[in-house]
């Protein structure tokens, strides 16, 4: 867990999880947001249960943020904002998942802020410790694994899988909750 009084906002629990799924809702969450359901967009579900994510990603070196990710998006609650720390995850691949991954996030329509790429691996506990930031908006999270290499140096395949898995932290979202300023500058 991340020190500076900071807690989860969302933790997802893949332990037990069963193979398949094409959404997840969060383990655990805190007060006054809403969201927080895992989703697929282009995959195909993992086939290994106590994980979450699957096959089927961009299998090129073109990085393309509008197809091949699982998402999360995380929704204040009327009258409070979100200021969001890190995110901490463990990933785990197949040795035919393409080689790259990333996670961004975009505040309402806007432009991603992408993570800067990472070599896929099974890893446990592996941390974005992005700039901080505070809004009363929606914000998506999202995750990419694309890549024209696979992680073991071939040809990736479109049966590679990376997905969260077991291992640590499976998926948490760090920061805090508070009530927004109102018009003025002042808390209410």
């Amino acid at each position: 867990m991340r020190g500076f009084g900071q807690s989860p906002l969302y933790t997802w629990e893949v332990n037990g999880v069963a193979s398949g799924l094409t959404t997840l809702n969060a383990s655990t969450a805190a007060a006054n947001i809403s969201g927080g359901q895992l989703s697929l967009t282009g995959l195909t579900a993992s086939g290994a249960g106590s994980t979450f994510g699957g096959s089927n990603w961009n299998l090129t070196n073109s990085f393309n943020e509008a197809d091949d990710y699982f998402s999360f998006s995380v929704t204040p609650d009327s009258g409070f904002q979100v200021t969001y720390n890190e995110l901490k995850f463990s990933q785990g691949v197949s040795s035919t998942a393409p080689n790259t991954s990333r996670w961004g996030y975009k505040i309402g329509a806007g432009a991603f802020t992408l993570q800067d790429t990472f070599a896929s691996s099974n890893s446990t506990d592996s941390l974005w410790n992005f700039t901080d930031f505070t809004t009363s908006g929606v914000v998506e999270f999202r995750f990419w694994t694309y890549g024209a290499t696979s992680v073991a140096g071939g040809s990736p395949s479109t049966s590679g899988a990376s997905r969260i898995r077991n291992a640590g932290v499976d998926l948490a979202l760090y920061g805090s909750v508070g009530v927004a300023p109102a018009p003025g500058g002042f808390t209410t």
